[in-house]
């Protein structure tokens, strides 16, 4: 009797404990979505459209069925792919804009407005785009080429601080999946954690009671491991800051500060991390490590 009102109580402790890691991480793809909704019909077979085979195309052709997409959005949209068609990439780029300027986010949108931009020689404006579609989709090849392809005609070739094996590794992994689907990745993973853990409690099996064990115990540690990546992504996605910088030739300073000592110099398109911010300066950080100081109006956030 005691031994089964003990079972009982160990599912009673479980149960308010799965509920509680469910709803954070469900709040997180809430919130992840709320911010940075993405069209699961987007069309990603279509890529070389173009004459120009140095750099992929992607079309927003079947994004009208997305529920996100009102209906001057989508007329929007309509318009902005005939102007691309067309050649006309500078009218492309002010209905991609106004598309944007309503509040709609995707990547594929970011992944054209990049591509417009990239036609008409508007490298900073292609990177800008480009970067903003990866942040929404990391493990897309398209934009990962397109990305590659418009920094061969950047100015700087910085080379990147070499980075350790596990850590590629790491990067890899956890770029397969955006966070929202890390997070679903995770509840899935944990109601298995859950049904498995049950099963040990109740069951009067001791073969079954111990393949059950240790399948949650796996589940338990994969749990873990995907709402960390789950987490990580999220961060990535809504917390780091990287920009772009937007002056043709720039100077970086050793301080907030006009007077102070110039350390080295950067130019347009460069990919920069932002460390901090004070008055009008960001603190900057850039490939090969090397820190400094520049004035807010010089980059332009991804």
């Amino acid at each position: 009797m005691r031994e089964k009102k003990y079972k009982q109580m160990k599912i009673y402790i479980l149960i308010p404990l799965f509920l509680i890691l469910t709803l954070q991480i469900n709040a997180k793809v809430t919130g992840n979505n709320t911010q940075n909704p993405i069209p699961n019909n987007v069309n990603d077979t279509l890529k070389n459209t173009d004459k120009d085979t140095s750099y992929r195309v992607r079309h927003l052709t079947d994004i009208i069925s997305d529920k996100s997409l009102n209906a001057d959005n989508n007329t929007l949209i309509k318009k902005a792919n005939n102007e691309y068609k067309k050649e006309n990439y500078n009218n492309a780029i002010s209905l991609y804009s106004q598309v944007i300027k309503n509040g709609y986010e995707c990547y594929g949108l970011y992944y054209n407005t990049g591509n417009s931009y990239f036609k008409i020689d508007d490298i900073p404006s292609a990177i800008l785009y480009y970067e903003k579609a990866k942040k929404l989709n990391p493990n897309n090849d398209d934009i990962n080429f397109n990305i590659k392809i418009a920094n061969t005609k950047l100015i700087d070739k910085i080379e990147p601080i070499p980075e350790l094996f596990l850590k590629q590794w790491w990067k890899k992994l956890l770029n397969l999946f955006p966070a929202d689907i890390w997070a679903k990745i995770t509840i899935i993973i944990f109601s298995l954690f859950f049904v498995l853990f049950t099963i040990y409690l109740l069951s009067k099996i001791i073969t079954l009671k111990k393949i059950s064990f240790w399948l949650a115990v796996v589940c338990f540690v994969l749990t873990i491991i995907t709402y960390l990546f789950a987490n990580k992504q999220y961060n990535l996605t809504n917390n780091e800051k990287t920009a772009i910088i937007f002056t043709p030739t720039l100077t970086v300073k050793s301080s907030p500060n006009n007077n102070s000592k110039d350390l080295f110099i950067i130019h347009e398109g460069m990919k920069v991390n932002i460390i901090d911010k004070v008055g009008s300066w960001y603190e900057i950080k850039i490939a090969n490590g090397s820190i400094g100081w520049i004035e807010k109006s010089n980059a332009k956030i991804i």
